[in-house]
């Protein structure tokens, strides 16, 4: 187990505070935070103040690459960097849109009429057979 710097816990700990005044659920705050002391485990020789954009999209693809991350665990990294970039360390981060990996999408299978009329015909509903006899 890894042990965090003394700025990364402060860190946290500022980031929970502001996460509570802003009235921030607690599965969220929990998530926020586990996500920033991630990445603080992933740059031990880093402190929050030294961390970049180019260290986020590095750690982001270690978690693609090395552990097959989801777009979730994407997407929740994403978030909670920004938020702690811009409300803990008050620096702008303007790549969150661009960490997202592009979800795949495929189209559905088409059926032909026949395929249709075929399917429908193997049902024993008397709805579904109104809809066979249209």
């Amino acid at each position: 187990m890894s042990v965090l710097s003394d700025e990364a816990v402060s860190g946290l700990l500022q980031l929970e505070r502001i996460m509570i005044a802003g009235n921030y659920a607690s599965r969220s705050r929990e998530a926020y935070a586990r996500e920033i002391r991630f990445f603080a485990e992933y740059f031990p020789d880093l402190t929050p103040k030294q961390w970049t954009e180019d260290h986020v999209v590095e750690y982001m693809n270690y978690l693609k690459k090395t552990l097959g991350s989801s777009y979730s665990k994407h997407k929740m990294v994403a978030q909670s960097m920004a938020f702690f970039f811009r409300h803990v360390l008050k620096t702008p981060f303007d790549s969150k849109s661009k960490l997202y990996p592009r979800r795949e999408f495929k189209l559905p299978c088409v059926l032909s009429q026949k395929e249709i009329k075929k399917l429908l015909e193997n049902t024993s509903s008397p709805k579904q057979q109104a809809l066979v006899e249209l």
